[in-house]
């Protein structure tokens, strides 16, 4: 899996990413009165959880990055491989974070 991160960090830096972080759970401890995050998507004890965040500058730079990854031929086969990682019958969880300034 790293191995494959590493090469569709490649891409998205090729195509104007600004940064792109990849996470492994380590640990589903935590602290009283938190829910773990593999229990909010409901992974399984044998099961690994995954964490990818992306930044963009704003919506429009993420939509014309993700237009040119998409029309990167080499993208997709290793997306296929990413995606076969995935237990069967789960899928990618995707939001839209906005940071908060102070």
């Amino acid at each position: 899996m790293v191995q494959l991160e590493k090469q569709l960090t490649g891409i998205f830096r090729k195509h104007g990413i600004l940064r792109s972080e990849f996470f492994h759970l380590s640990s589903p401890e935590t602290f009283e009165g938190f829910t773990s995050i593999a229990k909010t998507v409901s992974a399984k004890d044998d099961e690994e959880v995954w964490v990818e965040l992306e930044s963009y500058r704003d919506r429009k730079h993420r939509d014309e990055v993700i237009a040119k990854i998409t029309e990167d031929a080499s993208a997709g086969p290793l997306f296929g491989q990413v995606m076969g990682l995935i237990t069967q019958g789960y899928s990618c969880v995707m939001g839209e974070l906005s940071r908060l300034r102070v």
